[in-house]
């Protein structure tokens, strides 16, 4: 026997409720005014925040190292960044200076964070996954003891095949 005899009649029950209580015009609007509320408490955007000048760069940078410096235990921050791990820090950190690479980088992880929600999303002939395999077959080719990297070039394709 079943411990919920009355299924059915639960699910036309949570159907009404959704269509008539939840999804209805007046809670919808409610709804759409609270969240404005919340998002603009003043009925406007606030303003953008103030970009730091290039001495408070430095010093959040610093503040940066420091703190990243600092949460790693020191022998796990001699096994992974040597014997002077602030310069191996900032040796990291440096590529994050350029606006360009940034752009790329917060691109690539929403593009990795929407595929992996919503892998239906990814093309067929994506060149994501052209550029996987390229990579995974150069790999392969020098890893290999047959052919060299001039003959594994050879087999990629052309950025004008990528392109079309």
């Amino acid at each position: 026997m079943s411990a919920f005899p009355s299924v059915p009649c639960f699910f036309s029950l949570l159907s009404y409720v959704l269509y008539n209580r939840v999804l209805s015009f007046p809670s919808i609007l409610s709804l759409v005014r609270l969240s404005k509320r919340t998002l603009f408490p003043n009925g406007y955007p606030g303003p953008p925040p103030v970009d730091p000048t290039p001495e408070e760069q430095v010093m959040i940078r610093r503040r940066l190292i420091r703190r990243v410096s600092g949460m790693l235990p020191v022998p796990i921050s001699a096994i992974l960044l040597g014997s002077s791990p602030v310069v191996s820090l900032e040796a990291i950190v440096d590529p994050l200076d350029d606006h360009a690479c940034n752009t790329h980088l917060v691109v690539f992880l929403f593009d990795a964070v929407l595929l992996t929600v919503f892998p239906e999303l990814a093309m067929q002939g994506s060149s994501s996954k052209v550029v996987t395999e390229n990579f995974s077959t150069l790999m392969d080719g020098l890893e290999g003891e047959e052919g060299d990297v001039g003959s594994v070039a050879e087999d990629l394709p052309s950025p004008v095949s990528l392109v079309e």
